[in-house]
């Protein structure tokens, strides 16, 4: 399902890219601005390339599903990230808030 999104009157994205390490091309290129993670962009901000224009308290959360078909075929690459998850989950829920 495709998010719509609303821009300020007059504004436009100049490019629609899929891919993140695309995106992130496209800005030291000069394309523009974007919001990308800093695991991505680290060599590049360190480098001068781009620079940060501002550093939220809250970073974005990125949402993960995993996702398989009961009954499809054995995939114990699948099962083995499912399993990491849930044991990992289980620590988040015992987390303070």
């Amino acid at each position: 399902m495709a998010a719509r999104l609303r821009h300020p009157a007059g504004s436009r994205p100049g490019l629609v890219i899929p891919d993140l390490r695309a995106v992130l091309a496209a800005v030291v290129a000069g394309a523009g601005v974007s919001v990308l993670p800093s695991y991505l962009c680290t060599r590049e901000l360190a480098s001068g390339a781009i620079e940060k224009l501002w550093d939220p308290q809250d970073a974005p959360i990125n949402t993960v599903f995993l996702a398989r078909r009961v009954g499809g075929p054995v995939r114990p690459h699948v099962d083995r990230v499912r399993a990491r998850l849930l044991a990992a989950a289980r620590a988040w829920h015992d987390c303070p808030d």
